[in-house]
């Protein structure tokens, strides 16, 4: 089965209601719940943020949930040209 593609708004809206709602390291956890992984992410999540402050973490959540944006949106144009 394809990987479902879903329009970035969504996507950004979706993110920003978790984020709202559960604050950005619950938020991060949820998705992260989805992902195919191995281990325990919960104390990989704690040793790669142990470190980093509630505002450094989101700006990396950011940048990556923008680079999985724009991934995404170009994925999508791939689909309607073929």
């Amino acid at each position: 089965m394809g990987r479902l593609i879903v329009d970035p708004k969504i996507l950004r809206k979706g993110w920003k209601a978790l984020v709202e709602e559960l604050g950005v390291v619950d938020a991060t956890k949820f998705v992260l719940a989805f992902e195919p992984g191995e281990g325990d992410s919960v104390k990989e999540l704690q040793k790669m943020w142990e470190d980093k402050s509630i505002d450094e973490i989101h700006t990396e959540i950011m940048k990556l949930t923008k680079h999985r944006m724009k991934k995404f949106a170009s994925q999508d144009v791939k689909a309607s040209i073929h």
